[in-house]
């Protein structure tokens, strides 16, 4: 199996999603956010580098066109007790793009101004008819990733980050 690795952004993006993170404090951002497990990545290439009859080029590689609270409601599903945040933040995009240069998050204001709000909607339609790819179910990706989170003692269970967002806003005023 796969193992967790604190310096792989997906795992740092499932971290704070799951892991009480203080950017969840007003909820998940509606941030496009495609998926794919590592393994259909793997089969990818190994298609393409060792199967002759696959004509060289680009193949985007993605099992969903997925966002931030699409990926925080299917771990809900199965991890409702840790602090996985059920609502969307309304920090509107200019004011999220602004402040992303001060967030320490590795994203900067044009990643956020371009993601945030927006439906991606990739074509797979090459790597499943040439590279043959049937892409696993983005449920299970996500549910063994944060399961192996949880294993390695990177996620413990909590309190909706939003929630505890609410309560420090109520006392606070």
């Amino acid at each position: 199996g796969l193992r967790y690795h604190a310096s792989s952004e997906s795992f740092k993006t499932l971290l704070k999603l799951g892991g009480f993170h203080f950017s969840m404090l007003t909820g998940v951002p509606n941030f496009a956010m495609p998926m794919v497990d590592v393994r259909d990545v793997a089969t990818a290439h190994i298609r393409a580098a060792f199967d002759s009859e696959v004509p060289s080029g680009r193949y985007i590689v993605s099992a969903a066109n997925s966002t931030l609270p699409e990926m925080a409601a299917l771990l809900r599903l199965d991890y409702s007790n840790y602090s996985i945040p059920a609502l969307v933040s309304p920090v509107p995009r200019a004011l999220a793009a602004m402040l992303a240069p001060y967030s320490r998050q590795g994203v900067d204001s044009l990643t956020v101004t371009n993601n945030v709000g927006v439906r991606i909607n990739l074509d797979t339609s090459k790597s499943i008819e040439i590279l043959k790819l049937h892409y696993g179910d983005p449920k299970l990706t996500l549910c063994e990733m944060f399961q192996q989170m949880i294993d390695a003692g990177a996620v413990r269970p909590g309190p909706r980050p939003e929630l505890v967002g609410l309560t420090l806003l109520v006392v606070t005023s």
